[in-house]
């Protein structure tokens, strides 16, 4: 199964039996062909559909369906500490440290500098590796040609002792780096991006 996000709305390509478990209340599509599945995302990029389940060849739908997009990989942490986990504030949303891969960069090493640059924080160590998440978004402006871009992030569990100060990287709009106990995560859940939230919903199970 592949679940992307746009903003909050949701795609979920499945295969015909595969179980879906979620909050949204999905249009189901069984996709047959390629102009079928050309006409459910463009109607989805439009937000004509809010949320779309896709039935049929999971993984042959999935190899057709990233084609209809430019592909960006990226890479972030969930860094955790006897504080709780860390969470940037950054254009009015609690969001994970995350960034571009470089070229010749491996997922762990971006996933570490990215940590490293938004935060403040240098001294982790991987523990983990985490689902990846998926996102479309509009690139671009008017001056260049806007393309629909799939960002896969490359997910790390991360340790810190929490004794660093954090320092939010103020050039990437980042307000606040805070630690929250993992307590209080529904304090910050309502207020952070679709795409993240079973990311971190599931480290409690």
């Amino acid at each position: 199964m592949y679940e992307v996000f746009l903003n909050d709305h949701c795609i979920v390509i499945a295969d015909e039996q595969e179980p879906v478990s979620s909050d949204f209340r999905f249009k189901i599509v069984n996709i047959q062909d390629d102009r079928l599945l050309r006409e459910t995302i463009n109607s989805f990029l439009s937000g004509d559909e809010k949320y779309l389940l896709l039935r049929g060849d999971a993984g042959r739908c999935w190899n057709d369906f990233r084609h209809f997009f430019r592909l960006l990989p990226a890479a972030g942490g969930i860094v955790r500490s006897r504080f709780g986990l860390l969470f940037i504030f950054r254009r009015g949303m609690w969001d994970l440290p995350k960034g571009k891969i470089d070229p010749h960069e491996k997922p762990e090493e971006a996933a570490l500098r990215e940590v490293g640059e938004e935060t403040g924080l240098h001294q982790l160590e991987i523990i983990g590796r985490l689902p990846s998440t998926w996102h479309i978004y509009l690139s671009g402006n008017e001056k260049k040609r806007k393309d629909w871009i799939l960002k896969e992030t490359h997910w790390f569990m991360m340790a810190s002792s929490g004794n660093e100060p954090l320092v939010p990287q103020t050039n990437e709009d980042i307000e606040m780096v805070k630690w929250v106990p993992e307590e209080h995560l529904d304090e910050v859940l309502p207020n952070t991006y679709a795409s993240l939230k079973n990311l971190i919903k599931n480290l409690r199970k």
